[in-house]
């Protein structure tokens, strides 16, 4: 496929350039300059990409620093989307709320355990300009505290 143009073998390269980028970089500083030199390449074969890139570059280079995604949060969103599709609508919040635990085969405590550290992780990962160690202390006191109940 790539022999077919030669537009398609740059832009595959650029793919494979920025998969290496969130793979390789060290540091905060590393990736962030990486990650600008790509846009700059990328940006006539990607413009909406590049655009959207811009627009969350804070939140995305927050990632070289607490090399944490947003990913499960993802995942539970789209399970529950999933659910409520397949349930054609439930009569009320409580339905809704254990065919989700059937779903997952999970106990509540632990529903809100995972509910708490996704909340967690969001705070930590919009909390990236603070020092690290002081957002992991807190996030850290946090869990504990919660897990002691």
């Amino acid at each position: 496929m790539k022999n077919a143009s030669a537009q398609i073998e740059v832009m595959h390269q650029l793919k494979e350039e920025f998969t290496e980028i969130f793979d390789k970089s060290k540091n905060l500083g590393e990736g962030t300059l990486k990650l600008v030199n790509w846009l700059l390449k990328a940006n006539s074969f990607f413009p909406k990409t590049v655009r959207t890139i811009r627009n969350w570059f804070g939140e995305i280079v927050g990632y070289f620093e607490v090399r944490t995604t947003n990913a499960v949060v993802e995942g539970i969103n789209n399970r529950l989307k999933v659910l409520k599709r397949c349930g054609f609508g439930f009569r009320n919040l409580k339905n809704f709320k254990n065919r989700a635990l059937l779903f997952w085969h999970l106990t509540e405590r632990f529903c809100v355990v995972l509910l708490i550290s996704s909340v967690l992780w969001l705070v930590t990962f919009f909390l990236a300009s603070f020092p690290s160690a002081w957002v992991t202390g807190m996030a850290s006191k946090i869990l504990s505290a919660i897990t002691r109940q």
